[in-house]
């Protein structure tokens, strides 16, 4: 009988715990970057996420956005569009390839 009141008294101290996990996760602010081409004069880039880059909202000078999902990678960070866009970046350097065109466009953020 001991056993059973412990580990109900357990399970009700785990989800307690766990419940206020998920509550402040929802307060979690929007992390933007926002990256410059270094290839291409004045094309700024803005990458806005509220799950720590699972998701991210690309947006870019030229008026396009776009929604981008994380992506296996080497090392760093890619992000890719249903489109094909991609987006890959690492300790203030990325690399940006848009749907349909061949050319990268190489970028740097702070």
């Amino acid at each position: 009988m001991k056993k059973i009141i412990f580990s109900c008294f357990m399970a009700c101290f785990i989800l307690g715990c766990n419940a206020n996990k998920q509550s402040q996760l929802t307060h979690d602010k929007t992390q933007t970057i926002n990256f410059t081409a270094i290839n291409i004069g004045s094309y700024n880039i803005t990458l806005s996420s509220q799950d720590e880059f699972q998701t991210a909202i690309f947006k870019d000078n030229k008026g396009r956005e776009m929604k981008l999902k994380l992506a296996v990678s080497g090392s760093g960070t890619r992000m890719v569009g249903e489109d094909g866009t991609q987006i890959h970046f690492k300790k203030g350097e990325g690399v940006l390839n848009l749907a349909k065109s061949p050319k990268d466009i190489f970028l740097k953020y702070k």
